[in-house]
Parts: C-alpha cells; sequence; structure tokens
C-alpha cells in the first residue's frame, strides 16, 4: 500500500471518529425514564467504589445499603460505627436518629434488628410536654352521677344538665377551668383511670399543646351501670432526660416498619408538629399513623407541584422523605416529582453533585429495587401477596406477614382491600397544573382526590427570571442548561446560559473535521500545489514544457536555447517516491533560474 493512500485512510477513520461525539452534544432527548434510573444507580455504585480511599459515612453507608441492597463493603462501614458492646450508632456517642436508620437499613437487608429495638424502647419516657384531659359526656345529654377509680381509691364527680362537671376526683384529676373536663396532673399520665356512670355515656382523652386541642383516636363507651378504661400512655424517646423530637420521628418509624406498636409516640408528634416542621413531620405521620389530615399536609407544602424543601439545602432530602411517604399512592404530585427529579439527573447520573446519601434516597424512594436477601425471604409481591397499608390489611381481614414491600410505608398482607376511586369519595381530580382549594385531599385509587371540589392554578413566584434566566418548556436552547429555580408555571423549566455555548463547542469541532480533510487533500496533491504556488507567484509561466527540464525551442522571450542538463542518477535502492521528489526539485529550481 502506498505512504499517501495509508494516510488517507487514517484521516477519514480519525473523522468519522469524531462524528459520534458531535452528535452526541445534540443528543439530549428521546432517553428513556428507564435508562435514566438505570445511570442513575450505576452512577451511585460508582462513587461508593471510588470513596474506598476515603471512606463513606455511616450515612451514605445506610441510605446506599437501603438504594443497592447488602453489599459487604455498606455493612462493613455500618458495624465499623457501631459503639462496642451495645446496638447503637454512631460508636462517639449514640443517638436516636442514627441508630433509626441502622434498624430501618438492616430490615431492609435482612440482618436482625433485635437487639436495636432493644436499645430504642430503653429511651422512651413518658412526655411531660402535653396537658392532658380526661372527658365523661352522659350520652343523652341528662344529669349522671360517675364514679372513677385509680390507685384502688373511688372519687365521685357528677355530670350536670350543661355537660359540666363537679366533684372532688382526687389528687391526680381536677375540674378544668372550663369544667367541661379534668385535667390529669403530670405526675399522674402513667395511671389507669377506670369510670362507670348510672346513665349510658363516652370517655375519651383529650390533650393540648401550645393553644391546640387534640382528640384521641380512640373513644369509648358504656351503658349505664358499665364501665370504661383510659390511660394517657403518652411517649416520647429521650436524648439525655428531654423528648427529641427529630430522634422520637425517627425511632417512631423505625419500630412502625418493623411491626411494632407505635401508638404510644403518636399524640407526642402530633401535637408538636407544628414546632418541628422543619424535619418534615407530616411525611412520617402519614407512613406511621396514616390520615387524610397528613396526607393533605403533605401535598400542601409540595413547592410548585416539583419537589419539597422545608429549609435551605434540604431539598433533594425533604422530597426524598415526602416521595417515601406517597409511595404505593396513586398521588399526581408524586409523579410529578419523579418527572421533575429525572429531568435534572446530572450528565452522570447522581443528583446533587454526585451526592451519595441525596442519590441513594431517592432511588430508594422513588424508585426502589426488588433483591434477595441473605434469609433467601422472597418479596411481598413475589411470594403472591399484597403491599397494602396496615389498617386496609385490618380491615381486609388479613394477616400481616414479614416479606418485605418495596414501598416503605407498605407492609405485606395475606389478603388485599381495593382503594375506593375519588368519585366514590366523592371529590374530583386536579390537573398537573392545578392545586386543590384549601389543601383538602385524599389518596385515592386514581390519583389525589380533591375533597372540596374546587381546583386553582398552582401560583408560583417566578424566581426563574428574576435571576435574569429563561423559561422554557420542555428543554433548554443550545447553550443553555437547566438550573433548579421556579418559573411562573410548572409546566417550565428555568434554563441557565452555560460559560462554554454547545454551539461554539459544535463550531469549534466542525473546524477541526474541516482542517484534518484540508491536511489529507494537501498531502494527497502536494505536487500539484507546489506547482500551483509558484504559478500564484508568478515565477512560472503558462507556456507548455515539452520536456520536463527542457525548455521550448528557441528559449523564452528570444532567449538562446540553454544546454540540456541531465539530473544526476538515483540509486535504485532508494525509495521512488524519493527520486519523484528530488526531479519536482530540480525542475522548480531550473524555472526559476530562467525566470531571472
Amino acid at each position: 500500500m502506498k505512504k499517501r493512500e495509508l494516510v488517507m485512510i487514517i484521516c477519514v477513520l480519525a473523522i468519522i471518529s469524531i462524528f459520534p461525539s458531535v452528535l452526541a452534544l445534540n443528543e439530549t432527548s428521546g432517553i428513556s425514564d428507564t435508562s435514566i434510573v438505570t445511570k442513575a444507580y450505576q452512577c451511585l455504585d460508582n462513587q461508593i467504589k471510588e470513596k474506598v480511599q476515603t471512606k463513606l459515612s455511616l450515612e451514605e453507608a445506610i441510605f446506599s445499603s437501603l438504594a443497592l441492597g447488602p453489599q459487604e463493603n455498606l455493612k462493613a462501614t455500618i458495624e465499623s460505627e457501631r459503639r462496642p458492646g451495645d446496638s447503637c450508632w454512631p460508636k462517639d456517642g449514640c443517638k436516636l436518629k442514627e441508630t433509626a436508620e441502622v434498624a430501618i437499613a438492616y430490615k431492609r437487608i435482612g440482618k436482625d434488628t433485635t437487639d436495636i429495638e432493644k436499645w430504642l424502647l430503653s429511651k422512651a419516657i413518658i412526655t411531660k410536654d402535653l396537658d392532658w384531659y380526661l372527658e365523661i359526656d352522659a350520652t343523652n345529654h341528662i344529669p349522671a352521677t360517675c364514679t372513677i377509680t385509680y390507685d384502688g381509691a373511688d372519687k365521685e364527680v357528677r355530670i350536670l344538665d350543661n355537660m359540666k362537671l363537679e366533684g372532688n376526683a382526687g389528687s391526680c384529676l381536677t375540674v378544668s377551668s372550663s369544667r367541661y373536663w379534668l385535667q390529669i396532673k403530670p405526675a399522674c399520665l402513667d395511671k389507669e383511670f377506670e369510670i362507670s356512670c348510672n346513665q349510658d355515656f363516652i370517655t375519651t382523652l383529650i390533650y393540648q399543646k401550645n393553644d391546640a386541642t387534640y382528640i384521641s383516636s380512640e373513644t369509648h363507651s358504656s351503658a349505664s351501670g358499665g364501665s370504661t378504661k383510659e390511660i394517657t400512655n403518652a411517649k416520647c424517646f429521650k436524648n439525655i432526660d428531654a423528648c427529641d423530637y427529630e430522634g422520637t420521628i425517627w425511632a417512631t418509624l423505625a419500630l412502625h416498619k418493623l411491626g411494632r406498636d407505635t401508638s404510644a409516640f403518636t399524640s407526642y408528634l402530633l401535637a408538636l408538629s407544628e414546632d418541628n416542621q422543619k424535619y418534615l413531620p407530616s411525611a412520617f405521620l402519614y407512613i406511621i399513623a396514616g390520615g387524610d389530615d397528613q396526607f393533605s399536609q403533605i401535598i400542601q407544602k409540595q413547592k410548585d407541584g416539583k419537589y419539597w424543601e422545608t429549609s435551605a439545602n434540604k431539598r433533594y432530602y425533604d422530597t426524598s422523605l415526602a416521595m417515601l411517604a406517597l409511595s404505593g399512592t396513586s398521588s399526581a404530585e408524586l409523579e410529578n416529582t419523579k418527572k421533575y427529579l429525572l429531568s435534572i439527573a446530572k450528565d452522570s447520573g447522581c443528583w446533587n453533585n454526585n451526592n451519595i446519601r441525596d442519590t441513594a434516597f431517592i432511588l430508594y424512594s422513588g424508585w426502589p429495587k426488588d433483591f434477595s436477601i441473605p434469609t433467601e425471604t422472597k418479596s411481598c409481591m413475589a411470594a403472591g401477596y399484597f403491599c397494602i397499608t396496615k389498617d386496609d390489611c385490618t380491615e381486609a381481614g388479613g394477616e400481616i406477614l414479614s416479606n418485605e414491600c418495596n414501598n416503605f410505608n407498605m407492609f405485606c398482607c395475606s389478603k388485599s382491600l381495593p382503594e375506593k376511586t375519588c368519585a366514590e369519595k366523592n371529590g374530583i381530580i386536579c390537573n398537573a397544573n392545578q392545586e386543590c382549594r384549601n389543601g383538602n385531599t385524599a389518596p385515592a385509587s386514581d390519583g389525589t382526590c380533591c375533597l372540596s371540589k374546587i381546583c386553582d392554578p398552582i401560583s408560583t413566584q417566578n424566581t426563574c427570571e428574576l435571576s435574569g434566566d429563561i423559561c422554557r418548556f420542555s428543554s433548554c436552547a443550545s447553550g443553555e442548561e437547566q438550573v433548579i429555580k421556579n418559573c411562573d408555571t410548572s409546566d417550565k423549566i428555568c434554563c441557565e446560559k452555560t460559560s462554554v455555548p454547545t454551539s461554539s463547542l459544535n463550531t469549534w469541532i466542525w473546524i477541526l473535521v474541516v482542517l484534518i480533510i484540508i491536511v489529507v487533500l494537501g498531502i494527497i496533491f502536494r505536487n500539484k500545489i507546489r506547482v500551483w504556488w509558484f504559478k500564484f507567484q508568478g515565477k512560472a509561466r503558462s507556456s507548455p514544457i515539452t520536456r520536463p527540464g527542457i525548455p521550448p525551442a528557441g528559449g523564452y522571450y528570444g532567449m538562446p536555447r540553454q544546454q540540456r542538463m541531465i539530473p544526476k542518477q538515483y540509486n535504485s535502492s532508494r525509495p521512488q517516491s524519493n527520486a519523484r521528489d528530488k526531479e519536482m526539485e530540480e525542475t522548480l529550481k531550473k524555472l526559476r533560474d530562467m525566470s531571472k
């Protein structure tokens, strides 16, 4: 193969290799949701492998275990942070939140959590942060006499015709200022009160915090002469000697996931939720206790129909919490959030600048994997059972099983209970760019049901254009990249100009391609270019040359014919191409001499 042909092939191959890169620069659409999620999982796995030298943090290992399942390096990192001789984390100072997170991760990967549960329960105390009251009402709203028994003694109170109370209820109970309730003193919060009246009656517990009044979910009734029992049993989890709200909400969540009764902690969590909005308590409470009120609060706190953020720099974490609570529902807000997250995933596949914890939490909350665990217990769905809430399982008459559900707030049940449609709940479904007036919503089988039946447009502050960026539909233009800022409507995205526009980058690549082509052509036609160049400079004439190296008869412009010069003979062992080059150089030299 001749040298110039080989060079030409190499250059052509180089040009062809550039084209895929050029095309890839503009290939920003048509990527499936599945491929983005797969890329995100791969990115998470890569980030974990890259941190082998610097070591993962405890939180990174916990949330990565939730997303990726049982991996030896993750389990080793978590175990290395266990306090020696105890079942709590981290080793330099056990905390409720971290220990509860480990319990959830261990449940996910099939490790025993018995000792962790014992440690958590050892931190439970009776809360003194609430004011508790005992309410006694005559069913027929007529006067009655009631006996309250506690500490082995009977105390008598009377219900008047206006339903107010009077009498001496002993050292633990005093008639409230409104006279409708009996206030329970803090020292008696763990006592059981037995009530009996001479008329049909009902009893329940009431608690207050910051002028907000809450009624217990359990109300007891009895006929005349019968009895009911009430006990506050209001607990929290302590940090030293005081209730720790964040620790309590995570410990309660962990115990709930492990199938334990957590009703003793919900009163405290609910009553103090307004003072602790930075933890997004409605997400936890919806998982733990359910209820349309908590569901509505989650939906109301969604921003621009895309994400949740209770405080600065918590967008990805809070959004993951909300998705965890809404998993298993047909909420339109959940689907909108998933689409939003997929649209802002980085080229690497991860979120929040390759943040391991946030990426793992997002994947576990939005797209959890179904994987086998060391105990070889099949997942709930694979075993042919149903993942539903604990209350729905009870209503369906089913049995809670130990099989794992991918949806965090669901339990494996032997029977299924179909959820009602929005129409059956007497509501309507709002569009993606609308929100339910007053936030009066409830989950339904066909989406988020607006019980008020009034849908208003989602109002947003256009922080995107206020900061000088551009709001666009669907995708950003060339030379722009998507950023997390609000536009005037939820169906738009915010686009920021990049420091090196894509169009400029494409231009330089095409220039490089053209230059390579020119070089290839120059190599192939180098001899003809040399002749053309000298003609262009006027150093050669257009008169025909009869033979190489021999001027025409009579010379140029009447000049005498010059003696023919015979070029030297070249060694036949030298490459022929060099001989041709030498011959061309001799010819050009003669042309220059003749033009003098």
